[in-house]
């Protein structure tokens, strides 16, 4: 069950999260309220990128969208976790459906902590 929440008092980068987006208002909303909790937020606008950066920064835990040019979401799953498991980060995916994958799509959002529907609910983000 997803609650409100306030942000914390002096929270100071409790977590480094990689937002993954092609959309440019995804990445900067998702940013700035991630941001208001004292999370850091390194941004990505496509898988290639995004996995670059995971290898980079190293961020805690990576939020991605599933449909994006040159390397997707799936591609970018993929990617990360076939790296070393204590250098792979925990990934959720955010995406506006859900519903009309299958196959080998299905199994690589297996390997995803979380799926959220887009527009995200911030509280559940957070939960």
């Amino acid at each position: 069950m997803c609650v409100p929440v306030s942000p914390p008092t002096g929270a100071r980068h409790l977590l480094r999260v990689l937002i993954v987006d092609d959309s440019e208002y995804c990445r900067l909303t998702l940013r700035a309220m991630l941001e208001a909790w004292g999370i850091e937020c390194i941004a990505a606008s496509d898988g290639e990128e995004g996995f670059d950066k995971a290898l980079k920064y190293e961020p805690d835990l990576v939020i991605t969208d599933l449909q994006m040019p040159i390397c997707d979401g799936f591609g970018l799953i993929k990617k990360l976790t076939a790296i070393d498991d204590r250098r792979a980060p925990p990934v959720i995916v955010l995406s506006s459906n859900l519903s009309h994958f299958e196959g080998d799509k299905i199994e690589l959002l297996k390997r995803a902590r979380f799926s959220l529907l887009k527009p995200v609910d911030m509280a559940c983000l957070l939960d």
